[in-house]
């Protein structure tokens, strides 16, 4: 399989929705990017998802998908992969469940105390993040970014971060649209 090394997000979201049996509960993804990955896993388990990011780009990017879906940008690979883990081959039921689970897009800059201003702050029962804070070099900057994200938690919620950082090597895949 071409992307055995890419889906390690998806397949860590799936343990942990797994085993923390977190059924129906609230979820932010916290620089979500061009990506549909904690709704995808998260949607199994009816949870209500949140995609935030700083970047408009990355925004529309979510909000196309969600008004034109697979037409707007194709997720197949990873839609497959999700589908194997949870036991079965179709993914035509997958489009829908994601769509029906992301209630809004919206901006958020980690580097704020209240990183979904102007939105009052809100705090949801699953916080997820991955590849965020790795862009920042200074180490205060990555604190206060995780500081800022973890403020999202509600209490006894839980917080995911994926990072590189310390890693050897990190496995990207080149992809053009035409």
């Amino acid at each position: 399989d071409e992307y055995e090394n890419i889906w390690y997000v998806e397949e860590f979201y799936h343990r942990l929705f797994e085993t923390k049996k977190l059924q129906g509960k609230t979820l932010i993804e916290v620089g979500c990017g061009p990506t549909l990955r904690a709704a995808l896993v998260a949607s199994r388990y009816g949870c209500e998802v949140v995609c935030a990011d700083l970047l408009e780009k990355n925004r529309n990017f979510v909000q196309n998908w969600l008004k034109n879906g697979h037409a707007a940008f194709d997720f197949s690979a990873q839609f497959k992969h999700v589908a194997q883990l949870e036991g079965k081959d179709d993914i035509e039921y997958l489009e829908e469940r994601v769509k029906a689970s992301i209630k809004e897009v919206i901006f958020c800059d980690i580097m704020e105390n209240n990183p979904l201003h102007p939105r009052p702050l809100e705090q949801f029962d699953i916080v997820t993040s991955s590849l965020c804070l790795d862009c920042y070099t200074e180490e205060k900057d990555y604190f206060k970014g995780a500081k800022s994200i973890s403020s999202l938690v509600r209490p006894g919620g839980y917080l995911a971060f994926g990072s590189s950082i310390g890693a050897t090597y990190y496995h990207i895949e080149v992809c053009v649209r035409e």
